[in-house]
């Protein structure tokens, strides 16, 4: 049997092991990265996008496992031991960030990150279905924790009215995220279809 490999990003690994991250979301490993790169004017979207695609592949080799949604609505994700046959390669972060024209900063080169996600997903329907089959199942995560806050939120609205003022800009925040999500989902599935 041949061992399993992967390549990831070198910068990410470091932020995962040294930083003792045990338990993540996206959006905190995101977060750590952009500030890991000292830069206020990374793409937040795309940056997350390159990072949970990473992640997946962490998935893939069980060196991550998803674990549970938190009370924000965010998939969470715990880091694992190292699998004793897996064959790791690093990937230099200059493959994936650019220095501005003066040096003192650092940018994700969002073209090229874009460029090789659209190689990478179109070389097989395969990987575009299981990229999105994971996409997918974060979503509907996501949306079934939103929809449970929603239903909470009306049921302590209905038995408490009197604390109607106070919860209601809650309730009223987890109802668009809600929406959102729902719009997200049917996105992601309408690609599915066009896969077919």
């Amino acid at each position: 049997m041949y061992p399993k490999e992967i390549t990831i990003d070198e910068d990410l690994h470091g932020l995962l092991i040294q930083g003792a991250r045990d338990r993540f979301t996206i959006r905190e490993l995101s977060d750590a990265y952009a500030e890991f790169l000292q830069d206020d004017s990374l793409n937040g979207g795309n940056l997350k996008m390159y990072v949970f695609n990473q992640v997946l592949r962490l998935v893939e080799v069980d060196w991550v496992k998803r674990v549970r949604v938190n009370r924000g609505g965010d998939q969470a994700f715990k880091l694992m031991s190292k699998p004793l046959d897996l064959e790791v390669t690093f990937t230099s972060r200059e493959k994936h960030v650019k220095r501005r024209s003066n040096g003192s900063r650092k940018e994700v080169n969002v073209a090229a990150s874009q460029e090789r996600l659209s190689d990478g997903f179109a070389r097989s329907r395969a990987d575009a279905k299981k990229y999105l089959g994971g996409l997918h199942e974060e979503i509907r995560s996501d949306l079934l924790s939103s929809m449970g806050e929603v239903e909470r939120y009306q049921q302590l609205i209905d038995v408490l009215p009197h604390l109607r003022g106070k919860i209601e800009g809650a309730y009223l925040d987890a109802r668009d995220r809600r929406a959102r999500l729902q719009g997200h989902m049917r996105a992601v599935q309408t690609t599915l279809s066009a896969l077919k």
